[in-house]
C-alpha cells in the first residue's frame, strides 16, 4: 500500500531545497520586524544616541549660570525650562546622556571581555582551574553588589574610568552564564 499524500521529488529539486540560502541578518531583520516592542525602542535609542552625540550644537552652556532665567517653565526657547540657576535641562540632559552612553557602552565592553576570558579559560583548562573560577565568580554573586560598587567608587578616586570599572566587576550573572557555556567549548572538536 502506497501513500498518496507524498511525491517523489527529482534529485535537482531535493538539492534546491538543501541548499537554502540562509543569513543571519536576514533573520534578524525578520525577527526585529515583527517585534513592534523592539522596533519602537531601538528607534528612541537611536534617537537618544544621535541627541546626545549632537549636544555640542546646542546653543545654552550646560553649565553657564543664568540668574535672568532662572526656574523658567516649558517654552519655546527652553523645552525642559530651566533650573535655579538659569543653567537648560534639555542641555544638561544631552550632555548627561553622552556621559551615560559612554559609562554602559564601555563599561558592557569591559564586562564582556572580562567574562569571556573567565568563561573560555575555565572550560578550556577544567579541573582546579574551573573550580577556583566557579568559586570566584560565586564570591561576586553573593556579595551585594550595589554596596560594593558604592564602597568602590567612594574608596577609589571619583571619576568616569572608576565608575566604569567598578560597573565592570560587579556583573556576576553574565559571568556564570559565559562559564555555564563552557562544557560546549571544551568537548567541541575545533576544526
Amino acid at each position: 500500500m502506497t501513500d498518496t499524500r507524498f511525491k517523489r521529488i527529482e534529485k535537482k529539486k531535493t538539492q534546491e531545497l538543501i541548499s537554502y540560502d540562509h543569513s543571519v541578518w536576514k533573520d534578524i531583520k525578520k525577527e526585529l520586524f515583527s517585534n513592534k516592542i523592539a522596533l519602537v525602542s531601538i528607534v528612541i535609542l537611536l534617537i537618544i544616541i544621535i541627541a546626545s552625540i549632537l549636544a555640542p550644537l546646542s546653543p545654552y552652556d550646560p553649565n553657564k549660570i543664568n540668574v535672568a532665567e532662572k526656574l523658567q517653565g516649558i517654552s519655546a526657547k527652553h523645552i525642559f525650562g530651566t533650573d535655579e540657576y538659569g543653567r537648560d535641562y534639555f542641555t544638561r540632559a544631552l550632555y548627561g546622556g553622552r556621559i551615560s552612553l559612554t559609562v554602559g557602552f564601555c563599561s558592557m565592553i569591559m564586562t564582556v571581555i572580562l567574562g569571556t576570558a573567565i568563561g573560555i579559560t575555565s572550560g578550556y583548562f577544567g579541573g582546579k582551574v574551573d573550580m577556583f573560577l566557579m568559586r570566584f565568580t560565586d564570591i561576586f554573586l553573593a556579595l551585594p553588589s550595589m554596596l560594593l560598587m558604592v564602597v568602590l567608587n567612594t574608596i577609589l578616586r571619583p571619576g568616569l574610568f572608576t565608575l566604569i570599572a567598578v560597573l565592570s566587576l560587579f556583573p556576576g550573572h553574565r559571568w556564570r552564564e559565559l562559564q555555564g557555556r563552557k562544557p560546549c567549548l571544551s568537548k567541541k572538536e575545533i576544526m
